[in-house]
């Protein structure tokens, strides 16, 4: 038989483990939706307590240290995600998102309040805007279907009213659907779990960072969330199944205007009511890649341009 850990050495390193889960990085109570440092850091100093109690009971070798290993590590695993679990079950979640800079971010609030009300729309002289028609293709020149076209900057100075009517953001267990989506600033966005599981509808910015992070409950009610800024594009995933990757992720584009369109089977989209003015439009699709042109739009007219996309870096 191959001599193991006693069982006193084995519940204690199990013991510091857990502990350091639970408050090296400040207790996990306080902050249970963002305990990614403290899950690994609490793994780091499991086989080094187990190569010194081995070595140190003269009971060193190969199959010992990692079969000792390996349990306390999968004892952990259960333990603390279960104690994840209940945490996040019992939060209410963070009081509010976690306003950071994007840099897809328009006309970004300095000052770290958040505003209570939307702010008043700017009026928009009659006869003082136009039509954006695109056709997006591929880098082979493909038409592209599914592709998100929409106005990145030239609009920071007005402020345009959101719908009232809310977007709806479900997650089945493969991750949020739709795939793609889009909210304007202040529009109601809701989200649900189908499945009868616990998720958490988490933004990540483009080098990682979350934006917010809010609890779906198992329950299947519907969570309404509204944000105050325009984000651009962020990626959505669920914190709850990060790990397992049994998840697709999703694609949300959080805007301060109204000013976008989804392509057709064509490859066509066509965006009408744009302010005249020098415009930088986009184009994205999640599996396709990015484009992005300059024009200057005429008050009554209409301009063409085509978007190639390009493969994406993230």
């Amino acid at each position: 038989m191959t001599p193991r850990l006693s069982r006193l050495q084995f519940w204690s390193i199990f013991a510091i483990a857990v502990a350091i889960f639970a408050l090296g990085c400040g207790p996990i109570w306080r902050h249970p939706f963002d305990i990614d440092v403290a899950v690994f850091v609490s793994y780091a100093p499991i086989p080094l307590l187990v190569l010194a109690c081995l070595a140190w009971s003269k009971k060193l070798g190969a199959a010992a240290f990692f079969l000792d290993t390996i349990e306390i590590a999968a004892l952990k695993f259960g333990v603390t995600y279960g104690a994840a679990i209940v945490l996040w079950a019992a939060s209410s979640g963070p009081a509010a998102p976690i306003w950071k800079s994007h840099p897809d971010e328009v006309a970004a609030d300095a000052t770290p309040a958040m505003p209570l009300e939307p702010p008043t729309p700017t009026p928009i002289a009659p006869g003082s805007t136009g039509v954006l028609d695109g056709f997006v293709a591929a880098e082979d020149g493909a038409a592209v279907a599914g592709a998100l076209v929409w106005v990145r900057d030239g609009l920071e100075q007005f402020v345009f009213a959101a719908p009232t009517e809310p977007v709806l953001l479900q997650n089945d267990g493969s991750g949020f659907t739709p795939r793609l989506a889009v909210v304007q600033a202040w529009q109601p966005l809701i989200a649900r779990s189908t499945n009868s599981k616990l998720h958490t509808l988490q933004a990540l910015a483009e080098d990682g960072s979350t934006l917010f992070n809010y609890p779906i409950f198992a329950s299947g009610d519907s969570r309404q969330i509204v944000l105050h800024r325009a984000y651009g594009i962020v990626t959505l995933g669920c914190k709850v199944h990060a790990l397992d990757r049994s998840e697709a992720k999703a694609t949300l584009a959080v805007l301060a205007h109204p000013f976008f369109a989804i392509t057709g089977v064509d490859g066509r989209c066509s965006i009408r009511g744009v302010p005249e003015g020098r415009l930088r439009v986009g184009a994205m699709h999640p599996d396709r890649g990015d484009a992005a042109a300059d024009v200057t739009l005429t008050a009554g007219s209409t301009t063409e341009l085509r978007l190639r996309l390009v493969g994406r870096s993230r």
